[in-house]
């Protein structure tokens, strides 16, 4: 697969950078490289994306159901995703204890009851994106994430590259 050979020569150049001095690159510094290089990973992930051209719903089993809460199939829905969401859900996700900036789409922790997501409104939830890069035992998988980083990795390379340049040049005398 060539996902292999791309996570090969970017690993290289991450312990590269993971080898020099921290006078010359502080973490402050890494970071603030990693982020401005995700820009084309995310752009090229988005474009990737394959969103259905309908409104999706999960459902509420328990309860009590009354009949303005049902949507037209009698079933009372719990949240409602709009076509777009989990393109718009892809971002580099804040992890606390990596040094690296991670993207994929983001999941929300809580869903409160007749939450919306999607575009147009101002939060998103793709819990169900690696059910579309995966595939499930229905459908078959979108790599999306993987088609984004094999299209984008040289202007990540060309980025982290002139990056660290600017990052020398501020040291010689």
């Amino acid at each position: 697969m060539s996902n292999v050979s791309v996570d090969a020569q970017l690993q290289e150049i991450f312990r590269k950078m993971d080898a020099l001095p921290k006078k010359l690159l502080p973490e402050k510094d890494r970071r603030k490289i990693l982020v401005k290089a995700k820009e084309p990973l995310v752009t090229a992930a988005r474009a990737n994306v394959k969103d259905s051209e309908k409104t999706h719903y999960i459902y509420r089993k328990e309860g009590i159901f009354t009949q303005r809460n049902r949507n037209k199939h009698g079933e009372r829905w719990r949240a409602k995703f709009l076509p777009g969401n989990l393109e718009m859900s892809i971002k580099q996700l804040r992890l606390r204890r990596t040094r690296d900036v991670i993207v994929g789409p983001k999941a929300a922790r809580k869903m409160p009851n007749k939450s919306t997501y999607g575009p147009g409104q101002r939060k998103t939830n793709a819990y169900y994106g690696h059910m579309v890069h995966y595939g499930t035992k229905k459908q078959g998988g979108n790599p999306y994430l993987a088609k984004g980083l094999a299209q984008s990795k040289g202007s990540i390379i060309g980025i982290i590259q002139q990056r660290l340049k600017n990052q020398f040049n501020k040291y010689q005398p």
